[in-house]
């Protein structure tokens, strides 16, 4: 069989999908030892790989693509690996921060495909044909460095196949796939740690204490040496390609991870040469050295401590700093740092669109945050105006809301942050994307989402939940979120009193397309409003006009976040026609 498209590629590949594996079943129990076979029939050996492997709940996405622009400002040759794509499957597979080409995507894709025929083995599932996929690209491209994301937990993922990679880290923990991964952050710490490996270092960034003890505990059992970046952060003024605050702690963690693997790789090459430039020394002892120096480096530390100088104090805070602002080539590298779908902002359509893909409770907290700097600059606005000078009219901004979120995750908790800004619509819309399949469990009922949410706990808040007609639309899914956002919404307070009035307009619509064309009517409609408001205003004598075009700097701008789901996120840029390569060649502009 011959794929002439990575669209059909895809399609062929999604429709093969197995049911997600449960926290103890067999096809996630046995994930690497089926690994191993298909590595073998396909003849790849992974030692050539210098890899730097990164798990996590959030942040790992934009925690990679930055250690993969430091890896590459730093003159290596860089591969990244990670999932989901937004856009193209090809953004999976990255060189050079680069989406593989579709001649090069489908020769690999054709050649395991058809492997796996040839041998009468079935066709590996989804996300292990993907990461086989990966290890064949990297190997034939022969990258300097793999920064490879941990698909989903880390202990049983299939990139956890390999054995010996130069560094690993550990992104910020929440609770996500409980049904696979466990139901307490404890169970999932304990998941992110199975990819710590003897000898081999390990960063992470703050956690909560009970997930802090099990990546320790988990640590100390594998002899893995363990460092907590404390509350290190990317310094103010330096300049990030990722928007939002947070992304300083992430870009932290890339600076520790790209900055130890050129520690190690440089000790490694002097004593390669070392071991080369004895008369007597043979081609593999040089190799045996190197190797042998590199555990001695990660056991002891040395590899990050020797590239300091002495007067630099020794707690991580101040290290972080001193190597990112005395290394200008770090810097390019955060600067120029990209990662889609995550805190982006793009401006079409005359709306502002704000684009994230959280879909846990701390990256959705993380994400208002970023859209309310934005937004609502001022602190302690909680009006649908932006402060202006006495001199000048209140200018109103028009703030919506898109939203989509599988029912696989505790919505009820997820959104609470989003309660907290004063949207005036909500729109509620299906997805169309053949990477996103609908979730393994029946969709819960309202009582169900509620009554069984983490946010809903003995000590927290009480719902009153009133008379809601039982409903059967096509969209059944989209009305029962605007059931719950209602609810959510008159019940802040705990009394249920909630003032319907000043409730946003919410709507359900069947298609992300659609509900970007609403913001857009929207839109359109202020800006007549307000031609016509300043018409009436400048024949009344009040004032002058100063230009024919005056009046539409006055008209309202629309702000609209979109968030609940990197593929929601995925879709709204595919109609936007947003793409890597021209996004990169407006900035190289």
């Amino acid at each position: 069989m011959l794929f002439t498209s990575s669209d059909d590629a895809l399609s062929a590949l999604a429709a093969m999908r197995s049911p997600s594996p449960s926290l103890t079943s067999p096809q996630r129990t046995e994930t690497l030892e089926k690994m191993r076979e298909y590595l073998k029939i396909l003849d790849l050996d992974l030692t050539p790989l210098k890899i730097i492997h990164v798990a996590g709940t959030k942040g790992k996405g934009s925690t990679c693509a930055m250690t993969e622009s430091i890896c590459q400002a730093l003159g290596y040759r860089t591969g990244l690996y990670t999932s989901p794509h937004v856009i193209n499957v090809r953004e999976r597979f990255r060189v050079n921060g680069k989406p593989i080409e579709e001649e090069l995507f489908l020769r690999h894709f054709n050649r395991i495909w058809n492997r796996f025929t040839e041998v009468g083995v079935k066709i590996p599932g989804f996300f292990r044909f993907f990461t086989l996929m990966g290890f064949q690209i990297f190997l034939e491209l022969k990258v300097d460095v793999l920064v490879l994301e941990v698909g989903m937990g880390g202990r049983l993922d299939p990139t956890n196949v390999i054995d010996h990679p130069v560094v690993c880290g550990i992104t910020t923990l929440d609770l996500d796939h409980i049904h696979i991964l466990g139901d307490t952050i404890e169970e999932i710490a304990g998941e992110k740690a199975g990819i710590f490996k003897p000898h081999v270092p390990a960063f992470t960034i703050p956690q909560e204490a009970s997930a802090m003890s099990e990546l320790m505990r988990v640590a100390e059992l594998r002899g893995t040496p363990l460092v907590s970046l404390m509350d290190a952060r990317i310094p103010l003024c330096c300049s990030m390609g990722l928007a939002g605050s947070h992304q300083r702690m992430n870009g932290a963690l890339a600076l520790a991870l790209a900055w130890t693997f050129h520690q190690i790789q440089q000790k490694n090459q002097q004593s390669s040469s070392m071991a080369s430039s004895a008369a007597d020394a043979a081609a593999g002892t040089a190799v045996c050295a190197s190797a042998t120096t590199a555990t001695t480096m990660t056991t002891s530390g040395d590899w990050w401590r020797d590239s300091l100088p002495l007067e630099v104090s020794m707690d991580i805070e101040s290290q972080i700093e001193y190597i990112v602002m005395s290394n200008p080539l770090v810097q390019h590298g955060l600067a120029n740092s990209q990662w889609p779908g995550r805190c982006q902002t793009v401006h079409a359509m005359d709306v502002n669109w704000y684009l994230d893909g959280a879909h846990t409770f701390k990256s959705m907290r993380h994400g208002v945050e970023w859209f309310r700097q934005i937004s609502l600059p001022s602190s302690n606005d909680t009006s649908m105006t932006v402060p202006m000078t006495t001199t000048t009219t209140p200018k109103k901004k028009i703030r919506g809301l898109i939203f989509y979120c599988s029912y696989d995750r505790d919505i009820a908790y997820i959104v609470q942050p989003l309660l907290s800004i004063p949207f005036d619509h909500i729109v509620f819309c299906p997805l169309d994307s053949p990477s996103c399949r609908p979730p393994d469990i029946s969709m819960p009922t309202l009582d169900e989402m509620l009554n069984d949410s983490f946010f809903s706990s003995p000590a927290g808040p009480q719902f009153v939940s009133p008379e809601i007609n039982v409903l059967t639309p096509k969209f059944a899914w989209q009305h029962q979120l605007l059931q719950l956002w209602t609810i959510l919404l008159q019940n802040r307070d705990g009394s249920g009193n909630g003032n319907a009035s000043r409730l946003p307009h919410m709507m359900v619509l069947p298609s992300v397309a659609e509900a970007m064309a609403h913001f857009k009517t929207l839109k359109d409609l202020t800006c007549s409003v307000a031609k016509v408001e300043e018409e009436e205003y400048l024949n009344a004598d009040h004032v002058a006009a100063s230009s024919d075009d005056s009046w539409s700097t006055d008209s309202p701008e629309v702000d609209v976040m979109v968030t609940g789901s990197l593929y929601l996120v995925g879709e709204m840029l595919r109609c936007l026609n947003w793409s890597h390569e021209n996004e990169m060649q407006q900035q190289s502009q």
